[in-house]
């Protein structure tokens, strides 16, 4: 399966992405699967913590087809590692090589940026993804909150 993640056009491999998260079951998701919009509104959280040359090259990364294309690989190959995941990799792929007339949604670089970083934990026999210990992550990452717990 690496060899046909890895042969993906940047285009493909984004879509595989889309397509993976898309047909996720909720019970993967600690709680319930985000919605498009909430993770739009997570990839800004997360960019506004960062340092600012972080944020400007995160910014710059997912503003380029090609990388983020590799991005997409690259995840798509670390969750086809995991025994419970590999099915919907494979369903994923096999769509995003049939062929699309339609421009791939705004929406591919947030959900890039909130995969790569949300924590995944196996428990037990389910894999989760969990947007709660992100969400907390996040706010101990921020400013505010470090200056509070400064006083």
């Amino acid at each position: 399966m690496r060899d046909q993640i890895f042969s993906l056009s940047p285009e493909q491999a984004q879509r595989a992405l889309l397509y993976f998260y898309d047909i996720l079951p909720n019970e993967v998701w600690e709680g319930e699967k985000p919605s498009k919009g909430d993770i739009e509104a997570l990839a800004e959280e997360i960019l506004e913590v960062l340092p600012v040359d972080l944020q400007t090259h995160l910014t710059e990364v997912m503003q380029k087809d090609t990388h983020r294309g590799e991005v997409a690989k690259f995840l798509l190959q670390n969750f086809a590692q995991h025994y419970q995941l590999k099915p919907y990799v494979e369903q994923a792929l096999k769509q995003a090589q049939e062929p699309h007339m339609a421009p791939l949604p705004y929406i591919i670089g947030a959900l890039i940026i909130v995969l790569a970083l949300i924590p995944k934990e196996i428990k037990k026999v389910i894999y989760t993804l969990s947007l709660d210990i992100l969400k907390m992550q996040l706010n101990l990452l921020n400013p505010l909150s470090l200056d509070i717990l400064k006083i």
